[in-house]
């Protein structure tokens, strides 16, 4: 997902991707809209090796069916009946105590993932999709951003994507709806995957999850202009702005962003529109001056 989302917009630059991103945008809204359920049991294969009692296994139908997605039959049949290839758990598990415990990947640490409490999951994604157990879910933002940042792509760069762009919208949506119930200090902090392969200095997790949760409103607020959807245009617009004011009160200190010589701390407020007019040069300097650094 985290990979997905940054390389989309080259992506839809240089090829026709609709059709791809289209299936994939419907794949997430399927998984959002199944969801994930918490349970006590100190076991992460808790759905495979335990299925929920009266619940069947569901079966992967045909990928490219009738509206292009993926579809889902249910079977009577036992799961240990079929190949793992040929099924998938009727539940999925959300982050929790019991699974981060075992180092699931994507999940947070144990005791509340930081203080913020996911009993709510509703409108989040995993870390990977199609998912099948195997990262986290709630996905950390700068993955779960890919249900926002694929479609705001194809958007953006495809002037003849209305209908498709309609479609992934309600997606949208309810990720960022997501997001903004889980907020500390008037940000997105939560996550555990955070800056990867920094040239210098790495940027705190806060931050990186921060930047994903502002950028995810304002691109969505972006699409709502675009679709005529004007009240989701405005609250979300006036989201974005808070979160751009707060971003820059939560992490600029001694007129620079995160660690002297993190280049990820001050790319991001750039991007994101977080530094006031009065600082911009200053800033700016100082990245210039931190990758001459490092390339020296």
């Amino acid at each position: 997902m985290g990979d997905g989302q940054w390389s989309a917009e080259n992506n839809v630059l240089n090829f026709d991707m609709r059709a791809v991103y289209r299936n994939w945008a419907r794949t997430m809204a399927d998984t959002q809209a199944l969801g994930c359920i918490h349970t006590s049991q100190q076991s992460p294969r808790y759905c495979l090796d335990k299925p929920v009692e009266g619940a069947p296994a569901a079966h992967i139908g045909d990928v490219g069916g009738s509206n292009g997605s993926i579809s889902f039959s249910r079977s009577t049949d036992s799961l240990s009946s079929r190949s793992p290839w040929e099924t998938r758990p009727p539940c999925y598990l959300c982050c929790n105590d019991a699974v981060s415990s075992r180092q699931r990947f994507g999940c947070y640490s144990p005791g509340g993932m930081g203080g913020t409490s996911f009993a709510d999951s509703s409108g989040s994604v995993p870390g990977v999709v199609p998912f099948d157990n195997v990262a986290g879910w709630p996905a950390d933002p700068a993955w779960g951003a890919a249900s926002v940042l694929v479609p705001h792509a194809v958007w953006k760069h495809s002037p003849d994507a209305e209908a498709q762009t309609k479609e992934a919208y309600p997606m949208m949506k309810l990720y960022v709806q997501f997001l903004l119930a889980h907020l500390s200090d008037g940000l997105v902090k939560f996550g555990m995957l955070g800056d990867w392969l920094p040239l210098s200095r790495t940027a705190p997790v806060p931050m990186i999850s921060a930047f994903y949760g502002a950028l995810c409103l304002q691109y969505v607020a972006e699409v709502a202009s675009a679709i005529g959807e004007v009240d989701d245009q405005k609250q979300y617009s006036s989201r974005a702005h808070q979160m751009r004011e707060s971003f820059h009160t939560a992490f600029f200190v001694e007129g620079g962003y995160g660690a002297k010589c993190c280049q990820t701390c001050h790319v991001l407020p750039i991007v994101l529109g977080a530094v006031p007019g009065h600082y911009l040069a200053n800033v700016t300097a100082d990245l210039v001056g931190y990758t001459t650094m490092i390339r020296l």
